[in-house]
């Protein structure tokens, strides 16, 4: 990480909120913004209710600083400052308590899923998880998105860390170039050490639980457009429990020949059959592969085709022009064999 020069920075307009952090734009005066900004809600630092996020912001400066800035897929932290009621840099609200404000590189692509505020302006909130993670029809790299996010798990748990919270919110997606990054590292979970009250009781297995219900279809691939619109596992996620019994229940309503082998998958999960993180990441490349034969025959019907390049166009909405993002991305698959 570097030391930031704060005077020759400007800060822009607000990306994503969330219940714990503002993301703003940001980068040198007068020139195009190549960074963001992150720091606590500012509804709770106003309350003085954000001390257990500044605990989660500087573990995750001290992640970064060991491993994250070395891991490929997840945003690198260029530098960080301490903003304090009689020394405000960059900000001009008036807070009235200190707090951290982090710097990260700008993620290129869109997030799979736009926040909430998208939704009141009917955004269609949903389109990156559907076309590019969920229903991949018009990629040439089919299941890129989930097989990323297990490569970056792999890697961490190698260095004694489990990264939680993968929902499409926190990814953000360039289908033109592949690049994949994870911008939210906040609910890391050390594997020899106590760890805060949101992952302390956590496993490997709610890993491979998250990553089966946002990037891993429980339905059919989509004939109408508006079956792209909306997310999907956008309900909070409780236990390992409740959540075995759902991805169950909807895998076993679901007729296509590769249900019975996410079933066992599942089922292995429920029983902590799994040893590592690996043994996980293959059995499911095992599932993608075969997967990858429906999606084939998918492409094969020019109707159902249609309806994800019909979907894809509603990347044009004014809501995604604030992202580092093409819209008239376009490879042509006419010819693509999965």
């Amino acid at each position: 990480m570097n030391e930031l020069d704060l005077n020759n920075l400007e800060i822009h307009n607000v990306i994503g909120t969330g219940a714990d952090y503002e993301v703003r734009l940001a980068g040198p005066i007068g020139d195009t913004p190549n960074m963001v900004m992150k720091r606590p809600n500012p509804h709770s630092i106003l309350k003085n209710l954000h001390a257990s996020t500044e605990t989660r912001t500087h573990k995750m400066i001290q992640f970064h600083k060991e491993v994250g800035n070395d891991i490929t897929g997840i945003t690198h932290i260029l530098g960080y400052f301490q903003n304090t009621p009689q020394n405000n840099h960059l900000y001009t609200d008036e807070l009235e308590h200190d707090y951290t404000v982090v710097c990260q590189e700008r993620a290129s692509g869109i997030p799979l899923n736009a926040d909430v505020r998208a939704r009141i302006l009917k955004v269609p909130t949903g389109l990156g998880q559907t076309l590019f993670a969920l229903f991949p029809l018009g990629l040439d790299e089919p299941f890129d998105i989930p097989c990323k996010l297990m490569d970056i798990q792999n890697d961490l748990y190698k260095h004694g860390y489990l990264l939680f919270d993968i929902n499409p919110q926190n990814v953000f997606y360039s289908p033109d170039t592949g690049n994949l990054n994870m911008i939210d590292t906040a609910d890391l979970h050390k594997l020899d050490a106590e760890n805060d009250i949101k992952t302390s009781n956590k496993t490997k297995e709610d890993y491979f639980l998250e990553l089966i219900r946002y990037y891993v279809a429980a339905e059919e691939i989509p004939t109408e457009e508006s079956a792209y619109f909306s997310p999907r596992g956008d309900k909070p996620y409780i236990n390992k429990e409740s959540e075995i019994n759902l991805l169950k229940s909807q895998f076993e309503q679901l007729t296509t020949s590769d249900s019975h082998t996410m079933l066992d998958i599942i089922k292995k999960i429920q029983s902590e059959y799994y040893q590592s993180v690996s043994d996980f990441n293959q059995d499911m490349m095992e599932y993608f592969s075969v997967v990858k034969g429906r999606l084939q025959l998918a492409r094969e019907k020019p109707e159902t085709l249609a309806s994800w390049h019909s979907a894809k166009e509603y990347l044009h909405h004014s809501h995604w022009s604030k992202y580092d993002f093409n819209p008239n991305y376009d490879k042509s698959t006419d010819n693509l064999e999965i």
